[in-house]
């Protein structure tokens, strides 16, 4: 790869991997004219630490290999998979800078509902200007929810609010409809459907 890639960088607990996670990748991507998308399953999130993944890590990673295997511009990276949790996200894009250096142009992809919280992540204005934020949203710019942020978060916040065509999917939403059996083709892709089922991941017998 040159030194000029520009790679968008999807963290999550991917707890499951689901439709709406990939329509946000594959439509930031596009309109953003990213040239790899580098997908990070967390370890353990430092803002749901109370609420840790339920299914095990081999189990996510797995999963979200099976998701994108047919993507070619995508690639699944184990770094925080690999190391002690909790995971943050600033301490994950300076070590794949230092440890990759000619990917030099990381943006962060994320949801609506992440970038409102980021306040509470570690060191984020830092993050922010090693990976400018691409946020995927259905709604517009609300500058009222992140008051208490400082004005240079707030202004790379909204210059990274990008359109698309979001699915309303939450991984809480589809455990719970996975614990009751109820179907969930249309908002699971079929291979990770099928390892869930095989592997009895989200319900018991």
């Amino acid at each position: 790869m040159g030194s000029d890639l520009r790679i968008g960088f999807f963290g999550g607990t991917f707890d499951p991997i689901h439709l709406g996670h990939l329509n946000l990748v594959v439509e930031l991507k596009e309109k953003c004219r990213l040239d790899q998308v580098l997908l990070c399953p967390t370890q353990l999130s430092p803002t749901k630490q109370d609420r840790p993944a339920v299914a095990e890590n081999f189990h996510r990673l797995e999963m979200v290999k099976l998701a994108i295997e047919d993507i070619p511009w995508t690639e699944v990276t184990e770094i925080e998979i690999g190391r002690p949790p909790p995971s943050y996200t600033v301490e994950t894009i300076d070590l794949l800078k230092k440890r990759e250096g000619k990917w030099k142009h990381f943006f962060l992809m994320m949801a609506e509902d992440s970038a409102y919280e980021i306040g509470s992540w570690k060191k984020p204005e830092k993050l922010l200007e090693m990976a400018p934020p691409l946020v995927g949203t259905r709604h517009g710019f609300d500058p009222s929810r992140l008051e208490m942020l400082p004005p240079t978060i707030k202004s790379k916040l909204e210059e990274g609010w990008i359109q698309i065509s979001a699915m309303d999917i939450s991984s809480t939403l589809l455990r719970e409809r996975l614990k009751r059996r109820l179907f969930c083709g249309h908002l699971i892709p079929a291979k990770v459907l099928d390892y869930i089922y095989v592997n009895r991941l989200y319900y018991t017998s």
